[in-house]
């Protein structure tokens, strides 16, 4: 692994078990057995790596949504796919450091930007999934630019409500509730055949893989 990319993964494993506030740059340049003077050379702050954390984690989940995208699958299961790994990753971001606040609060504005890019970069995703599935029949034309919307509003909306205040609520049912509704409502009945036992079950079966 290059110097930057050490750098890179070990800020982010400090940030998500630290908090970004209470992680210094000794840290991470102990954390990634590097001296002071080697990681000034590629960051000059903790903001800069903190940017840096946040794009690499960007560009890795559009890169994994294309691959959604572009792989063999039919349209409803890219579809299926394309949400979970979208309720999945939101999920991590907002459970998975210890202080979210912070992390938040530490570079609004470039957050923001970023968010916005991925949200743009996942819409053009999402819209060759839906343009795929209406060409083959596989999706109801009259329902899915309705949904389009709906569904990149509410992605991150359903993560967020799965962190409960005492953590008893299923996440994991939280999600297939969702990804099911959305397939309930956009997929022809014959697009559901390929996965046998009538339409719930193969509905359950697509969830579940």
């Amino acid at each position: 692994m290059k110097t930057r990319e050490k750098l890179i993964a070990e800020a982010r494993s400090l940030f998500v078990r630290k908090g970004v506030e209470n992680t210094t740059m000794l840290d991470i340049a102990a954390a990634s057995e590097k001296g002071r003077r080697t990681i000034y050379t590629y960051f000059r702050s903790k903001k800069e790596i903190y940017n840096a954390v946040l794009e690499q984690e960007s560009e890795m989940m559009v890169a994994q949504l294309k691959e959604i995208c572009e792989s063999d699958a039919a349209p409803i299961q890219k579809l299926a796919d394309f949400m979970r790994l979208n309720l999945a990753q939101a999920h991590d971001e907002a459970s998975s450091v210890a202080n979210v606040k912070s992390l938040f609060k530490f570079d609004l504005r470039r957050m923001h930007r970023v968010r916005r890019m991925v949200y743009e970069k996942t819409r053009i995703i999402l819209d060759s999934i839906i343009a795929e599935g209406v060409a083959s029949g596989d999706f109801r034309s009259e329902r899915c630019m309705l949904l389009r919307s709906f569904i990149m509003r509410c992605l991150n909306g359903v993560a967020f409500a799965a962190l409960d205040a005492d953590g008893t609520e299923d996440i994991g049912r939280i999600h297939d509730d969702f990804v099911r509704f959305v397939i309930t409502d956009v997929a022809a009945s014959a697009s559901l055949a390929v996965y046998g036992g009538g339409e719930e079950e193969a509905r359950k079966n697509i969830i579940s893989r």
